[in-house]
């Protein structure tokens, strides 16, 4: 049997043989968890639905799968070869997500392990056109990067250019780690030249992880009391 909720019209469906026959009861939404589902069981039917009950739905046509299967491939095109990742929609508000623009597979995995020990939610980017795309829908935490990333010129780099351009209101709730086989870590000159929090020499790589904890760290106690006198002098 499917159901809706009368509160918060989640749907969801109840099997018919977890419910007690020859009762009338109330169910809990399992999303807000109020009972607003009314059940009886006592009539000649084995279930009834007193409150938003909804039949089940039908398949769809064949054109509208068609339809849907051109939407869905097309989207995965805009998304440089994938699917746009699901889970960012649904975030814990405490969730830290990064994104990760880096070609060379074995880099991408020592990035992505050092961010997920870090407690991010990671999501890599095939090219620079499912980066952006991600980056439109999404404000991530940290985004690490390599400065070639599909570009011949470190100059030229498309997501680099982007980050460059955002507002300040936004670029500062972003960490930027910058990948790079030409600038030393830590180079604070060469990263605000680039508009990036930090720059990690690829030979560092190993190091990744403390690099990044210490930098992120660093970011959030400066940013803090900027925030915190902002805040203070808005009050005045």
């Amino acid at each position: 049997m499917q159901a809706q909720c009368e509160n918060c019209e989640y749907t969801f469906t109840i099997p018919d043989q977890k419910l007690p026959q020859g009762k009338l009861f109330t169910v809990g939404c399992p999303k807000c968890k109020e009972k607003a589902i009314s059940v009886d069981t006592t009539g000649l039917e084995p279930v009834q639905v007193f409150k938003n009950a909804k039949p089940d739905a039908p398949k769809a046509a064949p054109a509208r799968e068609e339809a849907t299967g051109r939407k869905q491939t097309k989207e995965k095109e805009e998304n440089g070869g994938e699917s746009p990742d699901p889970s960012l929609g649904l975030r814990m508000d405490d969730a830290k997500s990064a994104l990760i623009c880096e070609t060379d597979m074995s880099v991408r995995a020592a990035v992505k392990d050092a961010l997920e020990n870090l407690g991010y939610h990671v999501t890599v980017a095939q090219n620079s056109r499912g980066a952006l795309r991600q980056m439109r829908f999404h404000v991530f935490d940290i985004i690490a990067l390599n400065e070639m990333f599909e570009t011949e010129k470190a100059e030229e780099n498309a997501i680099l250019k982007t980050v460059g351009r955002l507002s300040m209101s936004t670029r500062r709730n972003m960490f930027v780690a910058l990948l790079s086989e030409r600038d030393k870590t830590g180079d604070n000159m060469a990263a605000f030249n680039k508009s990036v929090n930090i720059i990690i020499n690829l030979k560092n790589l190993g190091d990744i992880e403390t690099v990044l904890k210490k930098a992120v760290m660093d970011n959030d106690y400066f940013y803090r009391v900027y925030k915190g006198l902002k805040e203070k002098l808005t009050m005045v």
